[in-house]
């Protein structure tokens, strides 16, 4: 394994790319369980000592905490990003290049997903499932021995080379 921290400026679109899949993934999921949450919470026993909850209608519990949902979420889409970026400026450490080599054992299309590709290795952990776009892809085919750059704390795949025994 080969280990540096220098990255190229498509080498942080890469990382800013998978982080950001990320965050839509999970803005995503918040907006699905807005409503559902909002209709549910009011059904969800109260406290006994709790005076203003028997005081209000189902209406207007649904209202308190749609407001209340909808504060968390413009919290949440305002400070993921801010936070995105300040993590993957250039001037932050955390951010490692990392090289390493496996056999790939299986390449199948993902369904509903924001990536195209599922590949499999013969790696362990994080790296036993990569997920990739067509252009990442780039000829490569089942059984082929591959040398495989991604960024570690992200395990964002930088790069895919093809090599020959």
């Amino acid at each position: 394994m080969h280990k540096s921290s220098d990255f190229s400026d498509n080498d942080l679109k890469i990382i800013k790319e998978k982080v950001g899949r990320k965050y839509d993934a999970a803005f995503r999921r918040l907006l699905l369980l807005f409503i559902p949450l909002c209709l549910a919470t009011p059904y969800i026993p109260k406290r006994k000592g709790s005076k203003y909850f028997a005081q209000l209608d189902y209406i207007d519990e649904v209202l308190m905490y749609g407001i209340i949902y909808a504060f968390i979420i413009i919290t949440f889409a305002v400070w993921h990003p801010i936070k995105t970026k300040k993590e993957i400026s250039d001037k932050r450490r955390f951010l490692k290049k990392n090289t390493v080599n496996t056999t790939i054992k299986n390449i199948s299309r993902a369904m509903f997903q924001s990536y195209e590709y599922v590949v499999t290795t013969d790696l362990s952990g994080d790296l036993n499932t990569l997920k990739l776009n067509e252009t990442q892809l780039n000829n490569i085919s089942n059984g082929d021995f591959v040398e495989i750059e991604y960024e570690e704390q992200t395990k964002s795949i930088l790069a895919i080379k093809i090599l020959l025994l």
